[in-house]
């Protein structure tokens, strides 16, 4: 069965969405399945797991489940339309889900539609001005601080500011271009490209 699933680098993904795909969409309750993380964004590794995005209509019973699958953990995060709007303003890094995201099923549309609103999210999207500030001023006490450490010689303490000191910088690289930071997961898929 074919569902447009010749991106996915792995055989064993491909059936086991094959197989989640046919699974789902015999639940009226289930309208749209996306496909995220690194096997959407076409960066997985044989052993990674696949994640998906379960839009609901009604009730949610659980938000998140993961089970093994052909020795693959499969991870399911269910949402409502609503969950998943209040989710795109309140979290930036849920934009990554939809513009990395492919769509699997999509009844009404309503995948396509939050698509186009995280990009829009993203296109629109700015640093503030103090958060920028926050940042310029952490990474250079840190620098103080790392210099320090290896002028006193002491290399333990200067391996861990850098440590606690990488998710800023991280966070300084996408602030000056005045975009969101993506999930640990994306960092190094989107450097590189």
């Amino acid at each position: 069965m074919d569902h447009g699933l010749s991106f996915i680098q792995y055989q064993h993904h491909t059936k086991l969405i094959e197989e989640i795909i046919n699974e789902f969409s015999n639940k009226a309750e289930v309208i749209g399945i996306l496909l995220i993380g690194s096997v959407a964004r076409g960066d997985a590794h044989y052993n990674s797991d696949l994640d998906l995005y379960i839009l609901i209509e009604g009730e949610i019973k659980k938000k998140f489940i993961f089970e093994e699958r052909l020795d693959t953990l499969v991870e399911f995060k269910y949402a409502t339309l609503n969950q998943i709007k209040l989710n795109l303003k309140s979290n930036h890094m849920e934009m990554y889900s939809f513009l990395d995201g492919k769509i699997l099923l999509d009844r009404k549309g309503t995948l396509e539609n939050l698509i186009d609103i995280a990009q829009r999210k993203y296109d629109l999207y700015k640093v503030s001005r103090e958060k920028k500030e926050i940042i310029s001023h952490w990474l250079t006490s840190s620098l103080i601080k790392i210099n320090n450490a290896f002028n006193t010689k002491d290399l333990k303490k200067a391996l861990f500011i850098v440590n606690t000191t990488t998710w800023t910088i991280y966070e300084g690289l996408w602030a000056i271009n005045d975009k969101p930071i993506p999930p640990v997961g994306a960092i190094f898929f989107i450097l590189k490209n």
